[in-house]
C-alpha cells in the first residue's frame, strides 16, 4: 500500500524526487492479467516501479524486520532457564 501511495503522489506531482522508472516488466507479466492483478493487490507490484517506490517498498520490509530483531534480542527467552 505504501508503494501504491507513492505512485499516486507521483502522478499528482506532489512527490517528484526519485521519480525515474527503474525497469519495465510488462514483457514478463502484464498488470492486466490475473496474476498481475493478484501481485498488484497482494504486494503492490507494478510494471514500471520508480526509485522512490523501491525505497519505500524496501523500508516497509526492513523496518519491521529490524524492529522484530531488536525486540527479540532485548527479550530473554522464558521457560528455558535451568535451575542449578
Amino acid at each position: 500500500m505504501a508503494a501504491q501511495a507513492v505512485a499516486l503522489l507521483e502522478r499528482a506531482n506532489w512527490l517528484t524526487s526519485l521519480d525515474t522508472v527503474l525497469w519495465d516488466s510488462g514483457w514478463l507479466l502484464s498488470e492486466a492479467s490475473g496474476t498481475g492483478r493478484a501481485l498488484h493487490a497482494l504486494i503492490g507490484d507494478t510494471q514500471q516501479p520508480t526509485q522512490m517506490q523501491l525505497v519505500v517498498y524496501l523500508a516497509v520490509i526492513a523496518i519491521p524486520v529490524g524492529w522484530t530483531g531488536r525486540c527479540a534480542a532485548a527479550t530473554p527467552l522464558r521457560g528455558l532457564e535451568r535451575d542449578n
